[in-house]
């Protein structure tokens, strides 16, 4: 009897452990970031919509979402972010927020379908926080999903996601480069196969950038 108590509390004893370690270590991986190409980074545990924003699915069902560090980085410094209204129903692919840089405005689409059910009010006071934390500071609503089911399907994670924005870099460096070769001259990207450098979009003419808007943000339909 003594045997079979002494079992059980060691038994105990080693789930507890399993659990304590596996949950550190998900809260340590939850800020790492995977570099791609030393310069744009992915957190772990985030879906990356194909017209670059993300999804952190939460505990109590809700979706938070923004923008990813790659848009954040070409586009360049953010004056101005207008989000979606409190309460407001959008459908993926519709309008989640408005940035301005100067006078030029760019528009960020919904990744879900669903009712806002929050709006990070930081960004509104601070648009700044959308190029130094993205991911976490600059987070732009919390959004109850409808159809989250069929709507993440395409989706990427992890070392998918890492791949699928080496390609989207590979496709910024030659949209520039074919756009607007001056930029790549004067050594706003890097022609030796390196990423593009953080605010090439801003030295670029307005009608790249609502190119970029269009190829890169907009829903495909």
């Amino acid at each position: 009897m003594v045997a079979l108590f002494v079992i059980g509390t060691f038994l105990t004893f080693l789930i507890i452990d399993f659990f304590v370690k596996r949950s550190s270590e998900k809260s340590s991986t939850r800020v790492q970031a995977v570099p791609i190409s030393q310069k744009f980074l992915i957190p772990r545990g985030y879906f990356f919509n194909p017209r670059h924003s993300w999804v952190e699915l939460l505990g109590n069902g809700m979706a938070r979402v923004g923008i990813d560090d790659f848009s954040q980085k070409v586009i360049g410094t953010i004056d101005k972010a207008s989000p979606v209204f409190l309460n407001s129903v959008v459908k993926k692919g519709e309008p989640m927020m408005t940035i301005s840089q100067g006078e030029r405005t760019m528009t960020f689409t919904a990744p879900l379908t669903g009712r806002v059910v929050e709006v990070n009010e930081s960004i509104q006071e601070t648009p700044g926080i959308l190029n130094t934390d993205p991911y976490f500071g600059g987070w732009v609503a919390v959004i109850e999903p409808e159809n989250l089911g069929s709507e993440i399907k395409s989706f990427t994670l992890a070392d998918e996601a890492a791949q699928w924005l080496r390609q989207e870099v590979t496709r910024f460096r030659e949209f520039i480069n074919i756009r607007s070769p001056q930029l790549a001259l004067a050594g706003r990207t890097m022609l030796d196969g390196g990423v593009p450098l953080t605010g090439t979009l801003k030295d670029a003419p307005d009608s790249d950038w609502k190119a970029f808007e269009e190829e890169f943000l907009k829903e495909t339909r």
